[in-house]
């Protein structure tokens, strides 16, 4: 048994002493590649052509200036991008892939010149004429404090909501606008305690990514007033939430909308449905088609 553990540990000093040369010159070749910082971190000098840096930075620009949501296009300028830093650290790849980029986008090479010269000019964030967006919806609200009221309950208790916002902005990656959410409870007679009316005003910063189109993220502030079995109040407070849109560049249409409003001490939540679906729903439960 000693024998062969002392040849098991001869084997492995064997390995060990043939491996330390190879790791010694990998690690001088890396180090005649990086400048270490205070952190010990790694840092990698492509030094990026300065003609691969106005290719990318013209077809960025260019691509924000149009408002495309060309796939290939973004493409191309997100392996330009890869293609310029480290590891691959490959600036006339960089260039080929962003002129072609510039190609699509339709900028010759006799226009390079002129955007060359303006690319210092063009803001991180542009105004645009964006999507309008539109919602006539259903809405469900439940108020933590009190019983949560059943789907048929909200319906019965006639909640609706508009939803109208336009989006003005973009930048390479996002399409920012505002939006105003009214909502109206029709029917104000609380006979019950797991009943609520619920009216309100909400103006929202909302904003879409190219990658997830159809989810809108706002953020903004609510002016509201309620009343349940137990009380009446009113108060503003910040508001949140996520939303699911479709359409085009022009119109945009909201199907289903998740907002948190904070009124006070109060928090309620709200679930707004584009009525033509609560219409399918209702038409299907009662045994008829969706329309």
């Amino acid at each position: 048994m000693r024998t062969s553990i002392s040849a098991l540990i001869l084997v492995l000093s064997g390995i060990v002493s043939w491996l330390m040369p190879v790791f010694g010159l990998a690690a001088d070749t890396v180090n005649h590649q990086s400048i270490k910082s205070k952190e010990q971190t790694i840092l990698i000098d492509c030094e990026m052509s300065q003609s691969a840096l106005d290719a990318i930075n013209i077809a960025t620009a260019e691509f924000i200036k149009q408002g495309r949501q060309d796939s290939e296009v973004e493409h191309l300028i997100d392996e330009a991008k890869n293609a310029a830093w480290f590891p691959e650290c490959d600036s006339d790849r960089a260039k080929i892939l962003a002129d072609r980029a510039n190609s699509l986008l339709g900028i010759s090479k006799e226009n390079l010149h002129a955007a060359r010269a303006s690319i210092d000019e063009k803001p991180l964030v542009t105004g645009f004429d964006g999507a309008w967006e539109f919602g006539l919806n259903a809405e469900f609200i439940e108020q933590e404090s009190i019983s949560s009221a059943s789907v048929l309950d909200s319906l019965i208790d006639d909640k609706y909501g508009l939803y109208v916002g336009k989006e003005l902005y973009r930048t390479e990656k996002w399409f920012l606008g505002g939006q105003l959410h009214l909502v109206t409870t029709n029917d104000a007679n609380i006979d019950d305690s797991d009943k609520i009316a619920f009216d309100a005003t909400s103006l929202f910063a909302t904003a879409r990514h190219r990658a997830l189109p159809a989810l809108q993220f706002k953020v903004g502030l609510s002016r509201a007033k309620y009343t349940n079995f137990f009380e009446d109040g009113s108060g503003s407070g910040l508001a949140y939430g996520i939303g699911l849109t479709t359409g085009n560049d022009d119109f945009r249409l909201h199907w289903l909308d998740y907002e948190v409003h904070r009124i006070g001490g109060e928090k309620f939540e709200t679930i707004s449905v584009n009525l033509l679906v609560v219409v399918c729903i209702v038409g299907v439960f009662f045994g008829g088609d969706c329309f």
